[in-house]
């Protein structure tokens, strides 16, 4: 089972982790990720499209509107690619496949979609510390 510990801030009140892009190479593009409870799928900065291997899902952006506090609207695209988390101690996930948006941002964040529903997540706020722990796949 991997265990994999958060970076908890309370100011702004967050958790990170270090989600790893498969590249065409089989090479890892690393970034810092917020884990946002809220957020249906993983959404990406855009420029990653240039660097990463990914299978682009529709022909064309599509508008996803946010309800949220700010009611927003966005043109993304969805793709799916290949990832794993790595914590600062260097303990790793998995690699899985996920289905994500690429925007215009420069934040990257995971939600339940394809990262958040395979793992446990425990967030203890008062002691800064909080993880992520993914079962072993089941045997075929």
């Amino acid at each position: 089972m991997a265990h994999l510990q958060l970076r908890v801030y309370i100011n702004p009140g967050e958790a990170e982790i270090f989600l790893k892009i498969r590249k065409p190479n089989g090479d890892d593009e690393t970034l810092t990720a917020i884990v946002d409870t809220g957020a249906q799928r993983a959404l990406l900065p855009n420029s990653l499209l240039e660097d990463i291997a990914y299978r682009q899902l529709g022909d064309e952006p599509f508008t996803i509107t946010q309800a949220g506090i700010a009611n927003q609207h966005f043109e993304a695209i969805e793709a799916e690619i290949m990832v794993h988390l790595e914590d600062t101690l260097g303990n790793i996930s998995p690699i899985f496949p996920i289905t994500a948006w690429f925007a215009n941002t420069d934040t990257a964040i995971i939600g339940f979609g394809g990262i958040l529903e395979r793992a446990i997540f425990h967030l203890d706020m008062p002691n800064l510390s909080g993880y992520l722990e993914f079962p072993d796949p089941s045997p075929a």
